[in-house]
């Protein structure tokens, strides 16, 4: 019996037969998606934006592509197609084919869906992935468009039949910020796979070469089982591994790499002692029986000048102070968080800065420089709720552009051309050097690169190689102009002072 399943729903770490129970698997480490050529809708104003080019677009799924193939081993090929029209006998991306979403199987409220076709048992026979045409995207950082490769790697990982995520630090993470803002705080997707999804990867593949170990344990409450609660592993760090749901006996799963974790639920919090798990050793017995209630979140946020901007999670730069903040539900009077010292220090209380606006309360917090990056648990508690929310806060590379000069002689020069490559030194301009190629030969190298991209005028450079003291980037087309502003950023809000540079 051939199945159909259309991600879109809360469904835990991994997607399974309705019927069964089986996870949903492909049966083969290689697997192939035919792309569209086709990308814009003829004289939509949806859809992929016109400005961008087919090519940019296949680039944009490819390195979506590749993160998933450099995480557990996987083989995942793309090819281009005529086709725009998807059905149950090819996997096929597209972005102009609505009718998925004129036929209700995915709703016009989605970005993309993954519809699955699979047998009884859970074998996938193909899967198909519709960006909905209704909804404006791009791959190059165009305002006010969502961005094609971080909604990408979140649909491959369905497609791979992996579910949603509890971290919000993963790309399979429900609450996903995929929109670059018309105004305001820019947004900035960040097209990284996190240590979350990889383990959730190998849990369903674990014949590839990823060894996992495993921690187990159940979730109960006055001594009846919990389910639906989530649970997390923390590192020594208090940065989150890996997320999961517990199951509806209280059972909870998970796979993570060798070393020593506290694993804790969300909302109301209770936490282990520190456990140490090796590869391919199950660790069991770790059982939690939180007690009282969870507090409301509302989001995480922090204040730039006198305006507060809230998120699923926030994005903070290493080596300055911010005022980070948290919205609840409800005003409590009592109410303080806290994140673990790796990630910072508080440098004054909790409080309230806007009267009109009680519920969400403001820490002043110093990053220092050395800070490690990644996503660290923040805890939000009062006299009788607490709550622990996984990946609230990521901590990043805080880039400062120093110079711009050309990649041959190493000299700045009067002005620039589009296609030339430009070397930008600074510091931290990236958490780590990383070298970019691309999918196919005459293809665009990538816009992004260890989670940073250079944005010049009102679109990213393709980036030849990123590191902490030098970034290669390619002059854009369609940018020029005697002072284009170039700025590299890592993350929402975490933007290099912008420089200024001719490009003719």
């Amino acid at each position: 019996m051939t199945l159909l399943l259309v991600s879109g729903a809360m469904a835990g770490s991994l997607l399974k037969n309705p019927v069964t129970g089986q996870a949903v698997r492909w049966p083969s480490k290689t697997i192939t998606f035919q792309m569209s050529r086709t990308v814009h809708s003829p004289g939509s104003q949806s859809g992929v934006d016109s400005r961008e080019s087919a090519a940019s677009v296949h680039a944009a799924l490819a390195e979506s592509a590749r993160a998933w193939n450099q995480a557990n081993g996987l083989d995942i090929r793309l090819q281009l197609s005529n086709e725009t029209r998807l059905d149950q006998s090819r996997s096929l991306i597209t972005f102009t084919d609505p009718g998925p979403y004129d036929q209700g199987l995915c709703s016009r409220e989605f970005v993309a869906c993954t519809l699955h076709w699979f047998l009884s048992d859970g074998s996938l026979l193909s899967v198909s992935i519709a960006f909905n045409p209704y909804k404006r995207h791009s791959s190059i950082g165009l305002r006010g468009a969502n961005d094609i490769g971080m909604v990408m790697l979140h649909e491959i990982g369905h497609a791979l039949g992996l579910g949603h995520s509890p971290t919000l630090d993963a790309a399979m993470s429900p609450a996903l910020e995929v929109e670059s803002a018309d105004d305001g705080l820019p947004q900035f997707p960040i097209r990284q796979l996190g240590m979350d999804d990889i383990m959730t990867l190998a849990s369903n593949y674990p014949e590839l070469p990823v060894s996992t170990g495993r921690i187990t344990g159940s979730i109960r409450r006055s001594g009846q089982p919990v389910s639906g609660m989530q649970v997390v592993a923390l590192d020594s760090l208090r940065r989150v591994v890996q997320g999961t749901w517990s199951a509806a006996d209280g059972s909870y799963s998970l796979p993570l790499p060798a070393g020593e974790y506290t694993v804790a639920t969300t909302g109301p919090v209770a936490e282990s002692e520190a456990v140490r798990v090796e590869e391919r050793e199950v660790r069991g017995g770790i059982d939690l029986s939180p007690e009282g209630a969870s507090i409301g979140i509302r989001s995480v946020g922090a204040l730039y000048g006198d305006t507060y901007f809230g998120f699923s999670s926030i994005t903070l730069g290493r080596g300055r102070d911010h005022v980070l903040a948290v919205s609840r539900t409800q005003a409590d009077a009592d109410t303080t968080f806290a994140l673990p010292s790796a990630a910072g220090e508080f440098t004054g209380p909790e409080e309230t800065v806007f009267a009109h606006a009680p519920h969400i309360l403001f820490r002043p917090l110093r990053i220092p420089a050395e800070a490690p990056a990644g996503a660290y648990a923040l805890i939000v508690r009062n006299s009788s709720a607490s709550s622990l929310i996984p990946g609230g806060v990521r901590v990043t590379a805080l880039p400062r552009v120093e110079s711009i000069l050309d990649f041959n002689s190493g000299q700045p020069l009067d002005s620039h051309r589009a296609g030339a490559r430009i070397r930008i030194t600074g510091a931290d301009l990236a958490i780590a050097p990383s070298d970019g190629s691309p999918w196919t030969p005459g293809a665009p190298f990538p816009t992004q690169l260890s989670g940073v991209s250079v944005r010049l005028g009102e679109r990213f450079a393709e980036l030849v190689s990123v590191s902490p003291g030098e970034i290669v980037a390619i002059v854009p087309p369609g940018v020029e102009g005697d002072s284009v502003k170039l700025s590299v950023v890592s993350g929402p809000a975490v933007e290099s002072a912008p420089f200024t540079l001719a490009i003719q």
